[in-house]
């Protein structure tokens, strides 16, 4: 299973990346200084890149038992290692013996929010841990 990035930050990261990729050869074409503008194309590659990374991985991905967020350094935990998923105004914490982590509801594409909400749902988690409930 995959949850989504929001639409948004899928598009504003191409747009900038194609942004200053262009205004790089721009550059070039105009002969203004070199640096600069390799400087600027470099920038924009690595937003196209980090674009293209968000696109295929997704922000959370489920996989053999495994919960994954794919943002910067991968963190992951065990499904079945899960204690507690608390919802907060503008995240979820996920709480195992070990690790915990953040999830944004800014990042999560609304489609993919609600099947978030199913799998946590489906966890099978101790009564006396409240799922979804509501912090703050």
């Amino acid at each position: 299973m995959k949850i989504l990035y929001k639409s948004r930050l899928l598009r504003n990261n191409l747009i900038t990346g194609v942004f200053f990729t262009l205004l790089g050869i721009i550059g070039f074409v105009l002969h203004t200084s070199n640096l600069f503008s390799s400087y600027l194309v470099a920038m924009g590659v690595i937003y196209i890149i980090v674009y293209a990374v968000m696109k295929s991985k997704g922000y959370i991905s489920i996989v053999d038992g495994v919960f994954t967020k794919n943002t910067g350094f991968f963190k992951q935990i065990n499904v079945k290692d899960i204690q507690k998923v608390r919802m907060f105004k503008d995240s979820y914490r996920i709480d195992s013996p070990e690790k915990t982590i953040t999830l944004y509801k800014s990042s999560i594409h609304h489609n993919s929010e609600l099947v978030l909400q199913d799998f946590f749902k489906q966890l099978q988690l101790d009564p006396n841990e409240h799922v979804l409930r509501k912090v703050g």
